[in-house]
């Protein structure tokens, strides 16, 4: 047999391709999301919004790529290209509408209101987290391999 082809891929799809199962990227990316929060609602300072978008775009990029991996699991190897690309639509779609909806909430009501209301997607995808690492913990008991 001969030696396999390196693939290029970046850091965080590394982790969650070849390393760390996708839910614990995906957990790393909301817990660097609620420190966002945090550092963003711990003052209007430039460096409070140097950190905060840092460590934004850390949290955003292990949600994105550990999620993307996470959904590909579920698709035959033929429908991945199309379900890769509606995913991708509706991804950048929704964060599109949501910084227009940012730029508006933020000039009405204010920063603290802002960083408030991103608390709610971060519980939402933590409970769905937590939903999906019950389901695979319930799939390994009942079916261990």
């Amino acid at each position: 047999m001969g030696k396999p082809t390196q693939q290029w891929v970046s850091h965080s799809e590394y982790i969650a391709v070849r390393g760390e199962p996708g839910a614990r990227v995906m957990t790393a990316g909301i817990v660097l999301n609620l420190l966002c929060i945090g550092v963003a609602l711990s003052g209007s300072d430039l460096h409070q919004f140097l950190i905060a978008l840092f460590v934004l775009g850390l949290g955003w990029n292990f949600l994105f790529t550990a999620s993307t991996t996470l959904s590909m699991s579920a698709f035959r190897p033929e429908e991945k290209d199309k379900a890769q690309g509606a995913i991708n639509f509706c991804v950048f779609f929704v964060m599109a509408m949501t910084s227009f909806g940012s730029g508006a909430l933020v000039t009405t009501q204010g920063w603290a209101w802002l960083n408030l209301g991103s608390l709610v997607p971060m519980i939402i995808m933590a409970s769905g987290l937590l939903w999906y690492s019950h389901q695979v913990k319930l799939s390994r008991t009942q079916h261990p391999s």
